[in-house]
């Protein structure tokens, strides 16, 4: 039994200031001005008084297509999708081969679950720019939503060709190795990720943990434990790993170590802890009380 939980990868995106007034009309003037404060204002996060002056840079000049683009990001950051989803499609129309304004349509349209539309608008990102990474990744993601695992294993393959050091892409991609039962993929495709990714991070603890749940699989409980007690060391509050560990330890007949994991595990668990792992962990604890009693 294994607690495996998904992470979840946040993409952080930049706003970008035009300086293009030169030679333009007042009103193209005025518009960049408008934007530029918006930009401003953004930055110290007054979102209201940043999408008012990005508003108005629109009103001024409705074909600035970085001014759909800046306040579609004011609307991303306050997780307005259908807003940014409705600013990105006007700044697309405006600069079709814009491969980053595809990728936050496609970003947009997968958080509304418009799950064909992202497709499409992440498709066309990778396409305008083949070495843009993030498209391929969050294709990945919205294939597997769409229950297509082989495609979504290309995607996040691409992903981690395109940059070798994105870890979520590897994690992902043996995440769905493992689902689908391929462990010997999902073995190779995390120890690559071992050579990139940063010694004692979060996403080193990720890695491992993962590894740790290769190896259970594999019916080989002792690296299992190898990698497990390398990410609980790294991250104390990564609960599922902390369950694995306990209920490996528990698998080779090792009571004194499990109980202390799993007692940690039901310690730190709250809310959001599944409970179904919770009854587990207390199970086998109630066990290890009963084997005294049952060999005498």
């Amino acid at each position: 039994m294994e607690y495996v939980s998904r992470s979840t990868l946040v993409v952080s995106v930049t706003m970008i200031l035009a300086l293009h007034a030169f030679g333009c009309s007042r009103a193209k003037v005025e518009s960049v001005e408008h934007m530029n404060k918006g930009v401003e204002f953004y930055t110290t996060k007054q979102y209201n008084v940043a999408i008012t002056e990005l508003e108005k840079a629109i009103q001024l000049d409705d074909e600035n297509e970085e001014a759909y683009h800046n306040l579609a990001i004011v609307h991303i950051e306050q997780g307005h999708w259908q807003k940014a989803a409705q600013l990105l499609t006007r700044a697309a129309a405006l600069n079709p081969q814009s491969a980053n304004y595809q990728f936050l349509l496609g970003q947009s349209y997968m958080e509304l679950g418009e799950l064909e539309q992202a497709k499409n608008a992440l498709e066309n990102a990778a396409n305008l720019d083949p070495s843009f990474y993030k498209p391929s990744y969050f294709l990945g993601m919205v294939n597997e939503q769409l229950d297509e695992p082989q495609q979504a294993l290309q995607a996040f393959t691409d992903s981690c060709t395109k940059n070798g050091r994105f870890i979520p892409a590897y994690t992902s991609l043996a995440n769905l190795y493992i689902e689908l039962g391929y462990l010997e993929q999902a073995q190779q495709t995390l120890e690559e990720a071992l050579k990139a990714v940063v010694e004692g991070s979060e996403e080193h603890a990720e890695v491992e943990k993962l590894l740790g749940t290769v190896h259970q699989e594999k019916q080989d409980p002792e690296t299992a434990i190898v990698h497990l007690k390398k990410a609980v060391d790294i991250k104390p509050n990564m609960l599922d790993a902390v369950f694995n560990l306990g209920w490996t330890y528990a698998e080779i007949k090792s009571n004194d170590n499990a109980t202390l994991y799993l007692e940690r595990f039901i310690k730190q668990s709250g809310e959001d802890t599944p409970q179904e792992y919770v009854r587990a962990a207390q199970a086998k604890l109630y066990e290890f009380q009963e084997e005294p009693l049952a060999n005498q």
